[in-house]
């Protein structure tokens, strides 16, 4: 582990005067005395008529024509539990892995959100979109199974929106009657039960649910487009409306207090901030990616905002950045801010420079890498990462989390690290006698006990040649399995050409981009293979040596390898074979079991 060390910036203790939302006064408490008693007895029948009328004309008055239900009760009492943790450190820093129950492949999935947007997290709790649960078809593209920390709350179609309490206790979801969004209503769900509807003509946006379970506000704008008319709802009731829409929205804790960042005008080029329905700051440019230019710390208290070449917190400058992909203020008012293009993170005053690695892999934007960012409460420490490939650096230092990490928060003194399950849990792993390359496989795969070493052409080559079995299971009515081989060669290409190619999937090998290229025979399905070729395409051919199914360009000049899987069955009884070739039909292969397996294993390589 990357020894650490712990920040001591100077804390702000200051408290931020941001406009207060006015609440409404609690009536007093009737005086227990007998004279109110016996007057309030001798005018109850001259009042209850009144009473009554005046009662249902503040109801209609609280209740906004749009809503078709409200009901505010859905709160629990009860504590929940945080899923299991494994826990470890970073030099003198506490963490915790909470492992996720879907893979990342699996997470990938998702034709809608995909990692890093099907999941909340918050106090060691998660919030999870499976997409392995729930069937997508032409009628409803959304949908899924919702786990609430390994429980499924939700499993079916218009699973539209979602959220979790900052304390984890609580959780939200929206569901829309309507498909298509535009002519049923979306329904607000706190922990399983409804609590509103709202018209699809409006919907539901930027949903948040406060620490009590109760409280839930949202935005929910007019039909007319992208820059309209937008209200903020809290509870059922309207607490702010802005023109030109919410680009971006803040909520303390508790929904008490709120920012958000509303274009000036209606081309959308520069920003208003406005805390607690007050305007704050005014024509701000937006720095490019909206989602970082503004921050709220739990308490509410502090705020901070950017226009992409300055930090500026309760309305003061206090940093200049050359660009910023992700910040935070505490509830101390301690902020940090991500400056990519110069290499660094800046924590109040002071600046801890970053690995070259970063500035490579993280433009301001990020390049779709989603960076993930976190800082303690206390202001102490911070941590900042991607996940694709995997850099991650806390205090300045460089770390290595074990695992796809795809959160990070800390909770209390201790980082949580929130990660996807390792698809390769009880696997083997091989690693080349000739070097260069190793590769996981499947525990109940069967290997020979050790390469072989021959001499081939006119002079002596290395060779080594591996070869791994899957037991054989029943498919379509007969046993099948898989056979793949891997060969090393020093000095020497192979050349596998003029195959036919079924199909080609591009994917990332250690960073490399390869490709899984199938080739069939007479319309039946053969062989796998693993190569750094490229323009290859369904329909063409593997057509020369030098365009062959090997792996080149990651290794040493004079290293090839060649990664086989071939479809096999075993041999008749009684024969001295092991197994005999055995294509599959497109359609066996599309749903051959195996196949997902085998994409793990290619994916597993890596180049040493």
């Amino acid at each position: 582990m990357e020894e650490t060390s712990q920040l001591q910036p100077d804390l702000k203790h200051e408290e931020n005067r941001l406009p207060e939302r006015p609440e409404s006064k609690k009536p007093l408490e009737p005086k227990n005395n007998k004279r109110k008693l016996l007057i309030f007895t001798a005018l109850a029948t001259l009042l209850f008529v009144a009473g009554a009328t005046a009662t249902f004309a503040y109801l209609r008055l609280r209740t906004p024509a749009k809503t078709t239900e409200v009901n505010n009760t859905a709160s629990q009492s009860t504590t929940h539990s945080a899923p299991a943790i494994e826990s470890t450190s970073f030099g003198n820093v506490k963490a915790a892995y909470v492992t996720l129950p879907l893979t990342k492949t699996q997470a990938d999935t998702d034709p809608i959100y995909g990692p890093g947007q099907n999941i909340a997290t918050a106090s060691g709790h998660y919030l999870l979109l499976d997409p392995t649960g729930y069937t997508y078809n032409a009628t409803s593209n959304e949908g899924g199974k919702l786990l609430y920390d390994g429980k499924s709350v939700y499993n079916g179609p218009y699973l539209f929106r979602f959220a979790l309490s900052d304390n984890g206790q609580h959780y939200l979801y929206v569901l829309d009657t309507d498909p298509k969004h535009s002519s049923g209503n979306q329904d607000i769900y706190i922990d399983g039960k409804k609590v509103q509807s709202v018209s699809d003509k409006e919907g539901v946006y930027y949903v948040r649910l406060s620490n009590n379970g109760r409280d839930y506000a949202f935005a929910t704008g007019k039909p007319e487009g992208y820059l309209s008319t937008t209200e903020l709802d809290k509870n059922g009731s309207t607490i702010l409306t802005v023109k030109n829409g919410i680009e971006v929205l803040a909520f303390s804790s508790d929904l008490s207090k709120y920012l958000l960042a509303t274009p000036s005008t209606s081309t959308g080029e520069k920003y208003d901030l406005i805390a607690n329905g007050q305007t704050v700051a005014r024509n701000v440019d937006f720095m490019g990616a909206a989602e970082p230019s503004i921050g709220l710390s739990f308490n509410g208290i502090h705020y901070i905002y950017t226009d992409g070449k300055t930090i500026f917190t309760e309305n003061d400058a206090t940093q200049h950045v050359l660009g910023v992909a992700a910040m935070a203020v505490s509830d101390s008012g301690v902020f940090s801010v991500v400056d990519p293009l110069s290499n660094a993170i800046h924590v109040n005053s002071k600046s801890y420079n970053l690995p070259s690695s970063f500035a490579s892999a993280c433009n301001p934007g990020c390049g779709g890498a989603f960076p993930e960012f976190a800082m303690s409460n206390d202001g102490l420490h911070f941590v900042f990462g991607t996940q694709y490939p995997n850099l991650w650096n806390m205090d300045g230092s460089t770390i290595t989390p074990v695992g796809d990490i795809e959160n990070v928060e800390f909770v209390g003194d201790t980082l949580y690290l929130y990660r996807w399950t390792d698809p390769y849990a009880g696997w083997k792993t091989y690693t080349s006698k000739l070097g260069g390359i190793s590769i996981k496989y499947p525990s109940n795969w069967t290997a020979p006990a050790s390469p072989y070493n021959t001499t081939i052409m006119n002079g002596t080559v290395q060779e080594e040649l591996m070869t791994w079995q899957s037991p054989f299971t029943d498919f379509g009515g007969q046993q099948r399995g898989v056979s793949m081989s891997l060969q090393a060669l020093t000095g020497y290409q192979n050349c596998d050409a003029n195959l036919p190619i079924y199909n080609v999937q591009n994917i990332t090998v250690d960073g490399h981009s390869l490709s899984i290229v199938t080739t069939a025979s007479s319309n039946e399905i053969e062989y796998l293979y693993l190569t750094d070729t490229t323009g290859l395409s369904a329909g063409s051919t593997l057509p020369t040596c030098s365009a062959s199914a090997d792996i080149k360009s990651p290794l040493p000049q004079t290293k090839t390898i060649q990664l086989t899987v071939q479809f096999v069955t075993p041999c008749a009884p009684g024969s001295h074979c092991g197994y005999v070739n055995s294509p599959l039909t497109p359609q066996q292969y599309s749903d051959y079991p195996l196949v997902n397996q085998i994409v793990q294993v290619f994916e597993s390589v890596k180049f040493n």
